[in-house]
């Protein structure tokens, strides 16, 4: 990451650093309404998370001298080991995106009542209810708050 202070000095380097992590924040919480955003947000930061964890392998005086591996220093290791988490947890939301979209759980047409089969039941919304993919999703979110 030398390279970029070649570039921008420390400080707007650390401003446009916060400016993409705030975006991909906000690309990763739009999940539930745009599962395609989500999963740039996602793959953004599992870059983003293995850029930094690649920090704890290169950066001098991450492992505690004197005690070998693992043994990681106070500073800066420990402070490095949360993205661990947070890798994770983009790969959670990475998958859950993937496996939105792949369901097409979002993918409902709206499609004018009067163009439609009277067979077909409509919800409150006029949307074409699915009782499968319905029970699909309750049977899903079930699973998750066990």
């Amino acid at each position: 990451m030398a390279w970029a202070y070649h570039i921008l000095d420390v400080r707007d380097f650390s401003r446009g650093l916060g400016v993409v992590e705030i975006a991909i924040a906000l690309l990763i919480a739009a999940g539930p309404v745009w599962p395609k955003l989500s999963i740039v947000g996602s793959l953004a930061g599992i870059g983003m998370f293995l850029t930094t964890l690649s920090f704890v392998i290169t950066t001098p005086g991450v492992w505690q001298a004197g005690y070998g591996f693992p043994a990681l220093a106070a500073s800066p290791s420990q402070f490095l080991v949360k993205d661990v988490v947070l890798l994770g947890a983009a790969i959670w939301t990475l998958a859950d995106s993937l496996r939105y979209v792949a369901e097409g759980i979002f993918e409902r047409q709206k499609i004018h009542p009067s163009k439609r089969p009277t067979e077909v039941p409509l919800d409150e919304t006029g949307v074409e209810f699915n009782e499968e993919k319905s029970d699909r999703i309750v049977r899903m979110f079930a699973t998750k708050l066990t």
